[in-house]
């Protein structure tokens, strides 16, 4: 009696004696000497299954380019914004700055994260460390400062105490800025650890796969301290009738509500995804990906909701210090 197994990507035939048909019936016995296997053509190679197309690649790399060039002209109008118009002392106007710096410190991984895309790897391990931790920090920073705003407004509108004095809550907005940074360059040591060039499909990438877990879970922990201080502003704005209240936090609001919405798809597919190969050979992981990367050229979009920035932006050029 022949028996096929399906073993992987083989068939397998298992060659068994046929039971007697007396009463004496033998013990159907199964030879393993006897394995015949063939490999069954019918079915590919499952790498290519998996295979992302070049030309798909190409795309998506042309897109982080011009993600980086919108990132540099937005950021950079929003520095000098910031430089020439607005005033330095104020809080929130050093939140946005320091998030800037963040955004600008992501941008500068993106043309290297272009070019591996479409041609793989092709610089030295030193800059693929120093490009994983570039992206690391600049996510960790903004977080962090996002997580501080929300606070900050928490302290303002609903206890209304403590830092709420003008030199107190400027002391602790310094505080918050220099923790970010702080918290970045940490994460950024075990970036230039575990980074390192690994060959994806005969071609060298940087990768780096102990990171999003420790990230993911910052990203939890302080998201939800962001929802907590938000709901509280928005029920205490709601039975108060302060409007103007609400209209200074809704921009900080919107800048937070964007980043979580761009970065949580690529951090949760990290996370959840066993087979970090098969992953960054799927669409969906490049298109997390690059929404993750987009949310550096967001922000000073989302400042130009606000008619004091855009009155800003407008005077720009004729600037006077």
């Amino acid at each position: 009696m022949w028996v096929m197994v399906n073993r992987g990507r083989e068939r397998h035939l298992l060659l068994a004696k046929k039971p007697l048909a007396n009463n004496d019936m033998e013990e159907t016995t199964m030879d393993p000497n006897l394995l015949v296997s063939y490999n069954f053509t019918g079915i590919q190679n499952k790498t290519d299954l998996h295979t992302f197309p070049d030309g798909w690649k190409i795309l998506f790399g042309a897109m982080i380019y011009v993600i980086f060039i919108l990132s540099i002209i937005g950021n950079t109008l929003l520095f000098h914004a910031l430089y020439c118009n607005m005033n330095v002392k104020n809080v929130t106007d050093m939140y946005y700055f320091h998030l800037a710096c963040s955004d600008v410190t992501l941008t500068f991984a993106l043309p290297f994260a272009a070019t591996g895309l479409i041609n793989g790897w092709s610089f030295s391990e030193l800059i693929c460390k120093l490009v994983v931790s570039l992206y690391y920090c600049g996510m960790t920073s903004s977080i962090i400062l996002l997580t501080a705003i929300s606070v900050d407004q928490f302290s303002t509108v609903v206890i209304q105490n403590g830092c709420i004095v003008p030199v107190k809550r400027r002391r602790c907005a310094i505080g918050a800025c220099t923790m970010a940074w702080m918290a970045s360059l940490a994460v950024g040591v075990p970036c230039v650890i575990y980074s390192k060039i690994v060959s994806e499909q005969d071609k060298p990438a940087c990768c780096s796969h102990k990171i999003p877990s420790f990230f993911a879970l910052l990203s939890i922990c302080l998201f939800a301290a962001i929802v907590f201080c938000y709901s509280a502003i928005l029920w205490t704005t709601v039975r108060a009738s302060t409007r103007k209240k609400l209209r200074t936090a809704s921009l900080a609001l919107c800048i937070s509500v964007a980043f979580f919405v761009c970065c949580a798809p690529y951090t949760i597919l990290m996370k959840t995804s066993s087979d970090k190969f098969k992953l960054k050979q799927t669409f969906a992981y490049h298109v997390a990906l690059l929404l993750a990367l987009f949310h550096c050229c967001i922000n000073p979009m989302i400042y130009m909701m606000s008619p004091k920035y855009r009155k800003h932006v407008r005077s720009v050029f004729c600037c006077e210090k």
